[in-house]
């Protein structure tokens, strides 16, 4: 049967259809470490289901260098293409020396300048993103037979987020830009059609902090909370005894019970089997939408 697709024609010989989805305007990134600490290169495997629960699995990863951090609502984004870098002979005839590189930078309106100095902090870390455009379309970096994809890797130490406090009547506002790695080869940037992603819930994860009292042999009690741009500890409240994991080195330690205060949110009071004065035991928990680095961080010494 002949086929009268615009699809099934090349465009300008190139081995492309003449139907390509056009990559519109970046809204939200996914930002990634390319590397897991076990050296592996992160991915998308070809055969995953790129549903809600991919996208939250991403978000929660409890490695963190596998873990996706979203940054989403960028506004007035400004891409720069890459130009040529030439050199021009007296006879007229031009040197080809390289590209430069591809850079991009935008606006984070309303994020305040200890969470864009958070965001800035990542500087260090070689980093891609996965890129999502006001159509929600989710591009990526395809390899040689598409069984797998990558972030759009970025230019080390090219990273940067600034806060902004206002300028008279433009609203506060943090500065994002990065450019992208000549890694980033465009002729395989891909648009990945498969991911149907809610983005609307894509939300990053809350940093929980604590305090522990009335320290005892057999138990004490931790006030989990969170805290923004300002004093205020926002109690981590409906958490319940199969949420936590308590540790003395490598050695997990059973709870015996735990249970919520009625009139402090957020207070929790443990019982523990008999500890020995001195020992240092460890707290942490795993919840959607919570780190508790700080707190496994945060040692509990036995009286």
């Amino acid at each position: 049967m002949a086929c009268n697709n615009v699809c099934c024609y090349g465009l300008g010989n190139s081995g492309l259809p003449n139907c390509n989805l056009l990559f519109n305007n970046l809204k939200h990134i996914f930002v990634q470490e390319r590397y897991a600490s076990d050296g592996t290169r992160n991915k998308i495997l070809a055969s995953a289901t790129l549903n809600d629960a991919y996208l939250t699995a991403r978000i929660n990863d409890a490695d963190t260098s596998k873990r996706w951090y979203p940054i989403m609502n960028i506004e007035n984004p400004q891409d720069t293409a890459p130009e040529r870098i030439i050199q021009t002979f007296d006879s007229g005839n031009i040197g080809l020396k390289g590209k430069g590189a591809r850079s991009f930078q935008g606006l984070l309106p309303a994020v305040s300048v200890s969470m864009a100095a958070k965001i800035g902090g990542w500087i260090a870390k070689d980093l891609h993103v996965y890129a999502v455009d006001i159509n929600d379309q989710l591009i990526a970096l395809r390899n040689s037979d598409d069984t797998e994809f990558y972030g759009l890797p970025l230019t080390r130490n090219s990273w940067s987020c600034i806060g902004g406090l206002g300028n008279g009547s433009d609203v506060a506002a943090a500065v994002l830009s990065f450019s992208f790695s000549r890694d980033a080869k465009e002729e395989d940037w891909v648009i990945l059609t498969d991911a149907d992603f809610d983005y609307s819930n894509a939300n990053g994860l809350l940093d929980v902090k604590v305090t522990y009292s009335d320290i005892t042999t057999t138990g004490f009690k931790a006030l989990l909370y969170t805290t923004g741009a300002t004093s205020e500890k926002i109690p981590v409240s409906g958490l319940v005894v199969g949420d936590f994991t308590l540790k003395e080195g490598t050695s997990t330690i059973t709870i015996t019970s735990t249970a919520e205060s009625t009139v402090t949110e957020g207070l929790y009071t443990f019982v523990i089997p008999t500890q020995t004065s001195a020992d240092i035991l460890n707290l942490t928990a795993t919840k959607t939408g919570l780190d508790f680095k700080y707190v496994l961080d945060t040692n509990i010494v036995i009286p």
